[in-house]
């Protein structure tokens, strides 16, 4: 009984840190926003909302996903199907698997790079963006988590496995 209260204050915390509808019916986040100050492509671009819970920081979108809508979010993607990375509408979000969330990302025109004959998901800047982010210290979930792949993927390009 006692998690469960402690899931009621941090419902509560979270949604007051959460904005009204915007024209869109995006609900922004208003609370901390992670932001990427390393060179390169990403200095200074504006991440996901993120707040502490139990312990520890967890991305905003995917607390509403797993205590609004009820999902299990481990090992899955919460995708902002708005596109909006600051959006905590619940209506807005994807819970879905990794495998999903590439095909539905090629499918939307996200990734339509060829090379050598197949689709190419991540441009050379984004593939240096990653093995120097890693180099720097960087956590492979976390990376994953920023360029919306899989840690495995991470993993594969950081070691020269793919990209080469």
């Amino acid at each position: 009984m006692q998690q469960r209260d402690y899931d009621k204050r941090a419902v509560q915390r979270f949604w007051s840190k959460v904005g009204p509808p915007d024209d869109n019916g995006c609900r922004p986040w208003l609370g901390k926003v992670r932001r990427y100050s390393k060179a390169g492509a990403s200095k200074g671009r504006p991440s996901y909302g993120v707040l502490w819970y139990s312990g520890r920081e967890m991305y905003a979108h995917v607390f509403a996903a797993k205590f609004l809508l009820g999902h299990d979010t481990e090992g899955k993607h919460v995708s902002h199907i708005c596109h909006n990375k600051r959006c905590c509408n619940p209506a807005h979000l994807l819970v879905e698997t990794p495998a999903q969330n590439a095909q539905r990302s090629v499918y939307a025109g996200h990734y339509e790079l060829e090379h050598q004959g197949r689709k190419r998901r991540f441009t050379d800047e984004q593939v240096a963006d990653i093995r120097r982010m890693y180099d720097e210290g960087w956590i492979q979930a976390d990376l994953a988590e920023f360029f919306e792949c899989s840690q495995r993927l991470v993993s594969r390009i950081a070691r020269h496995e793919i990209y080469k």
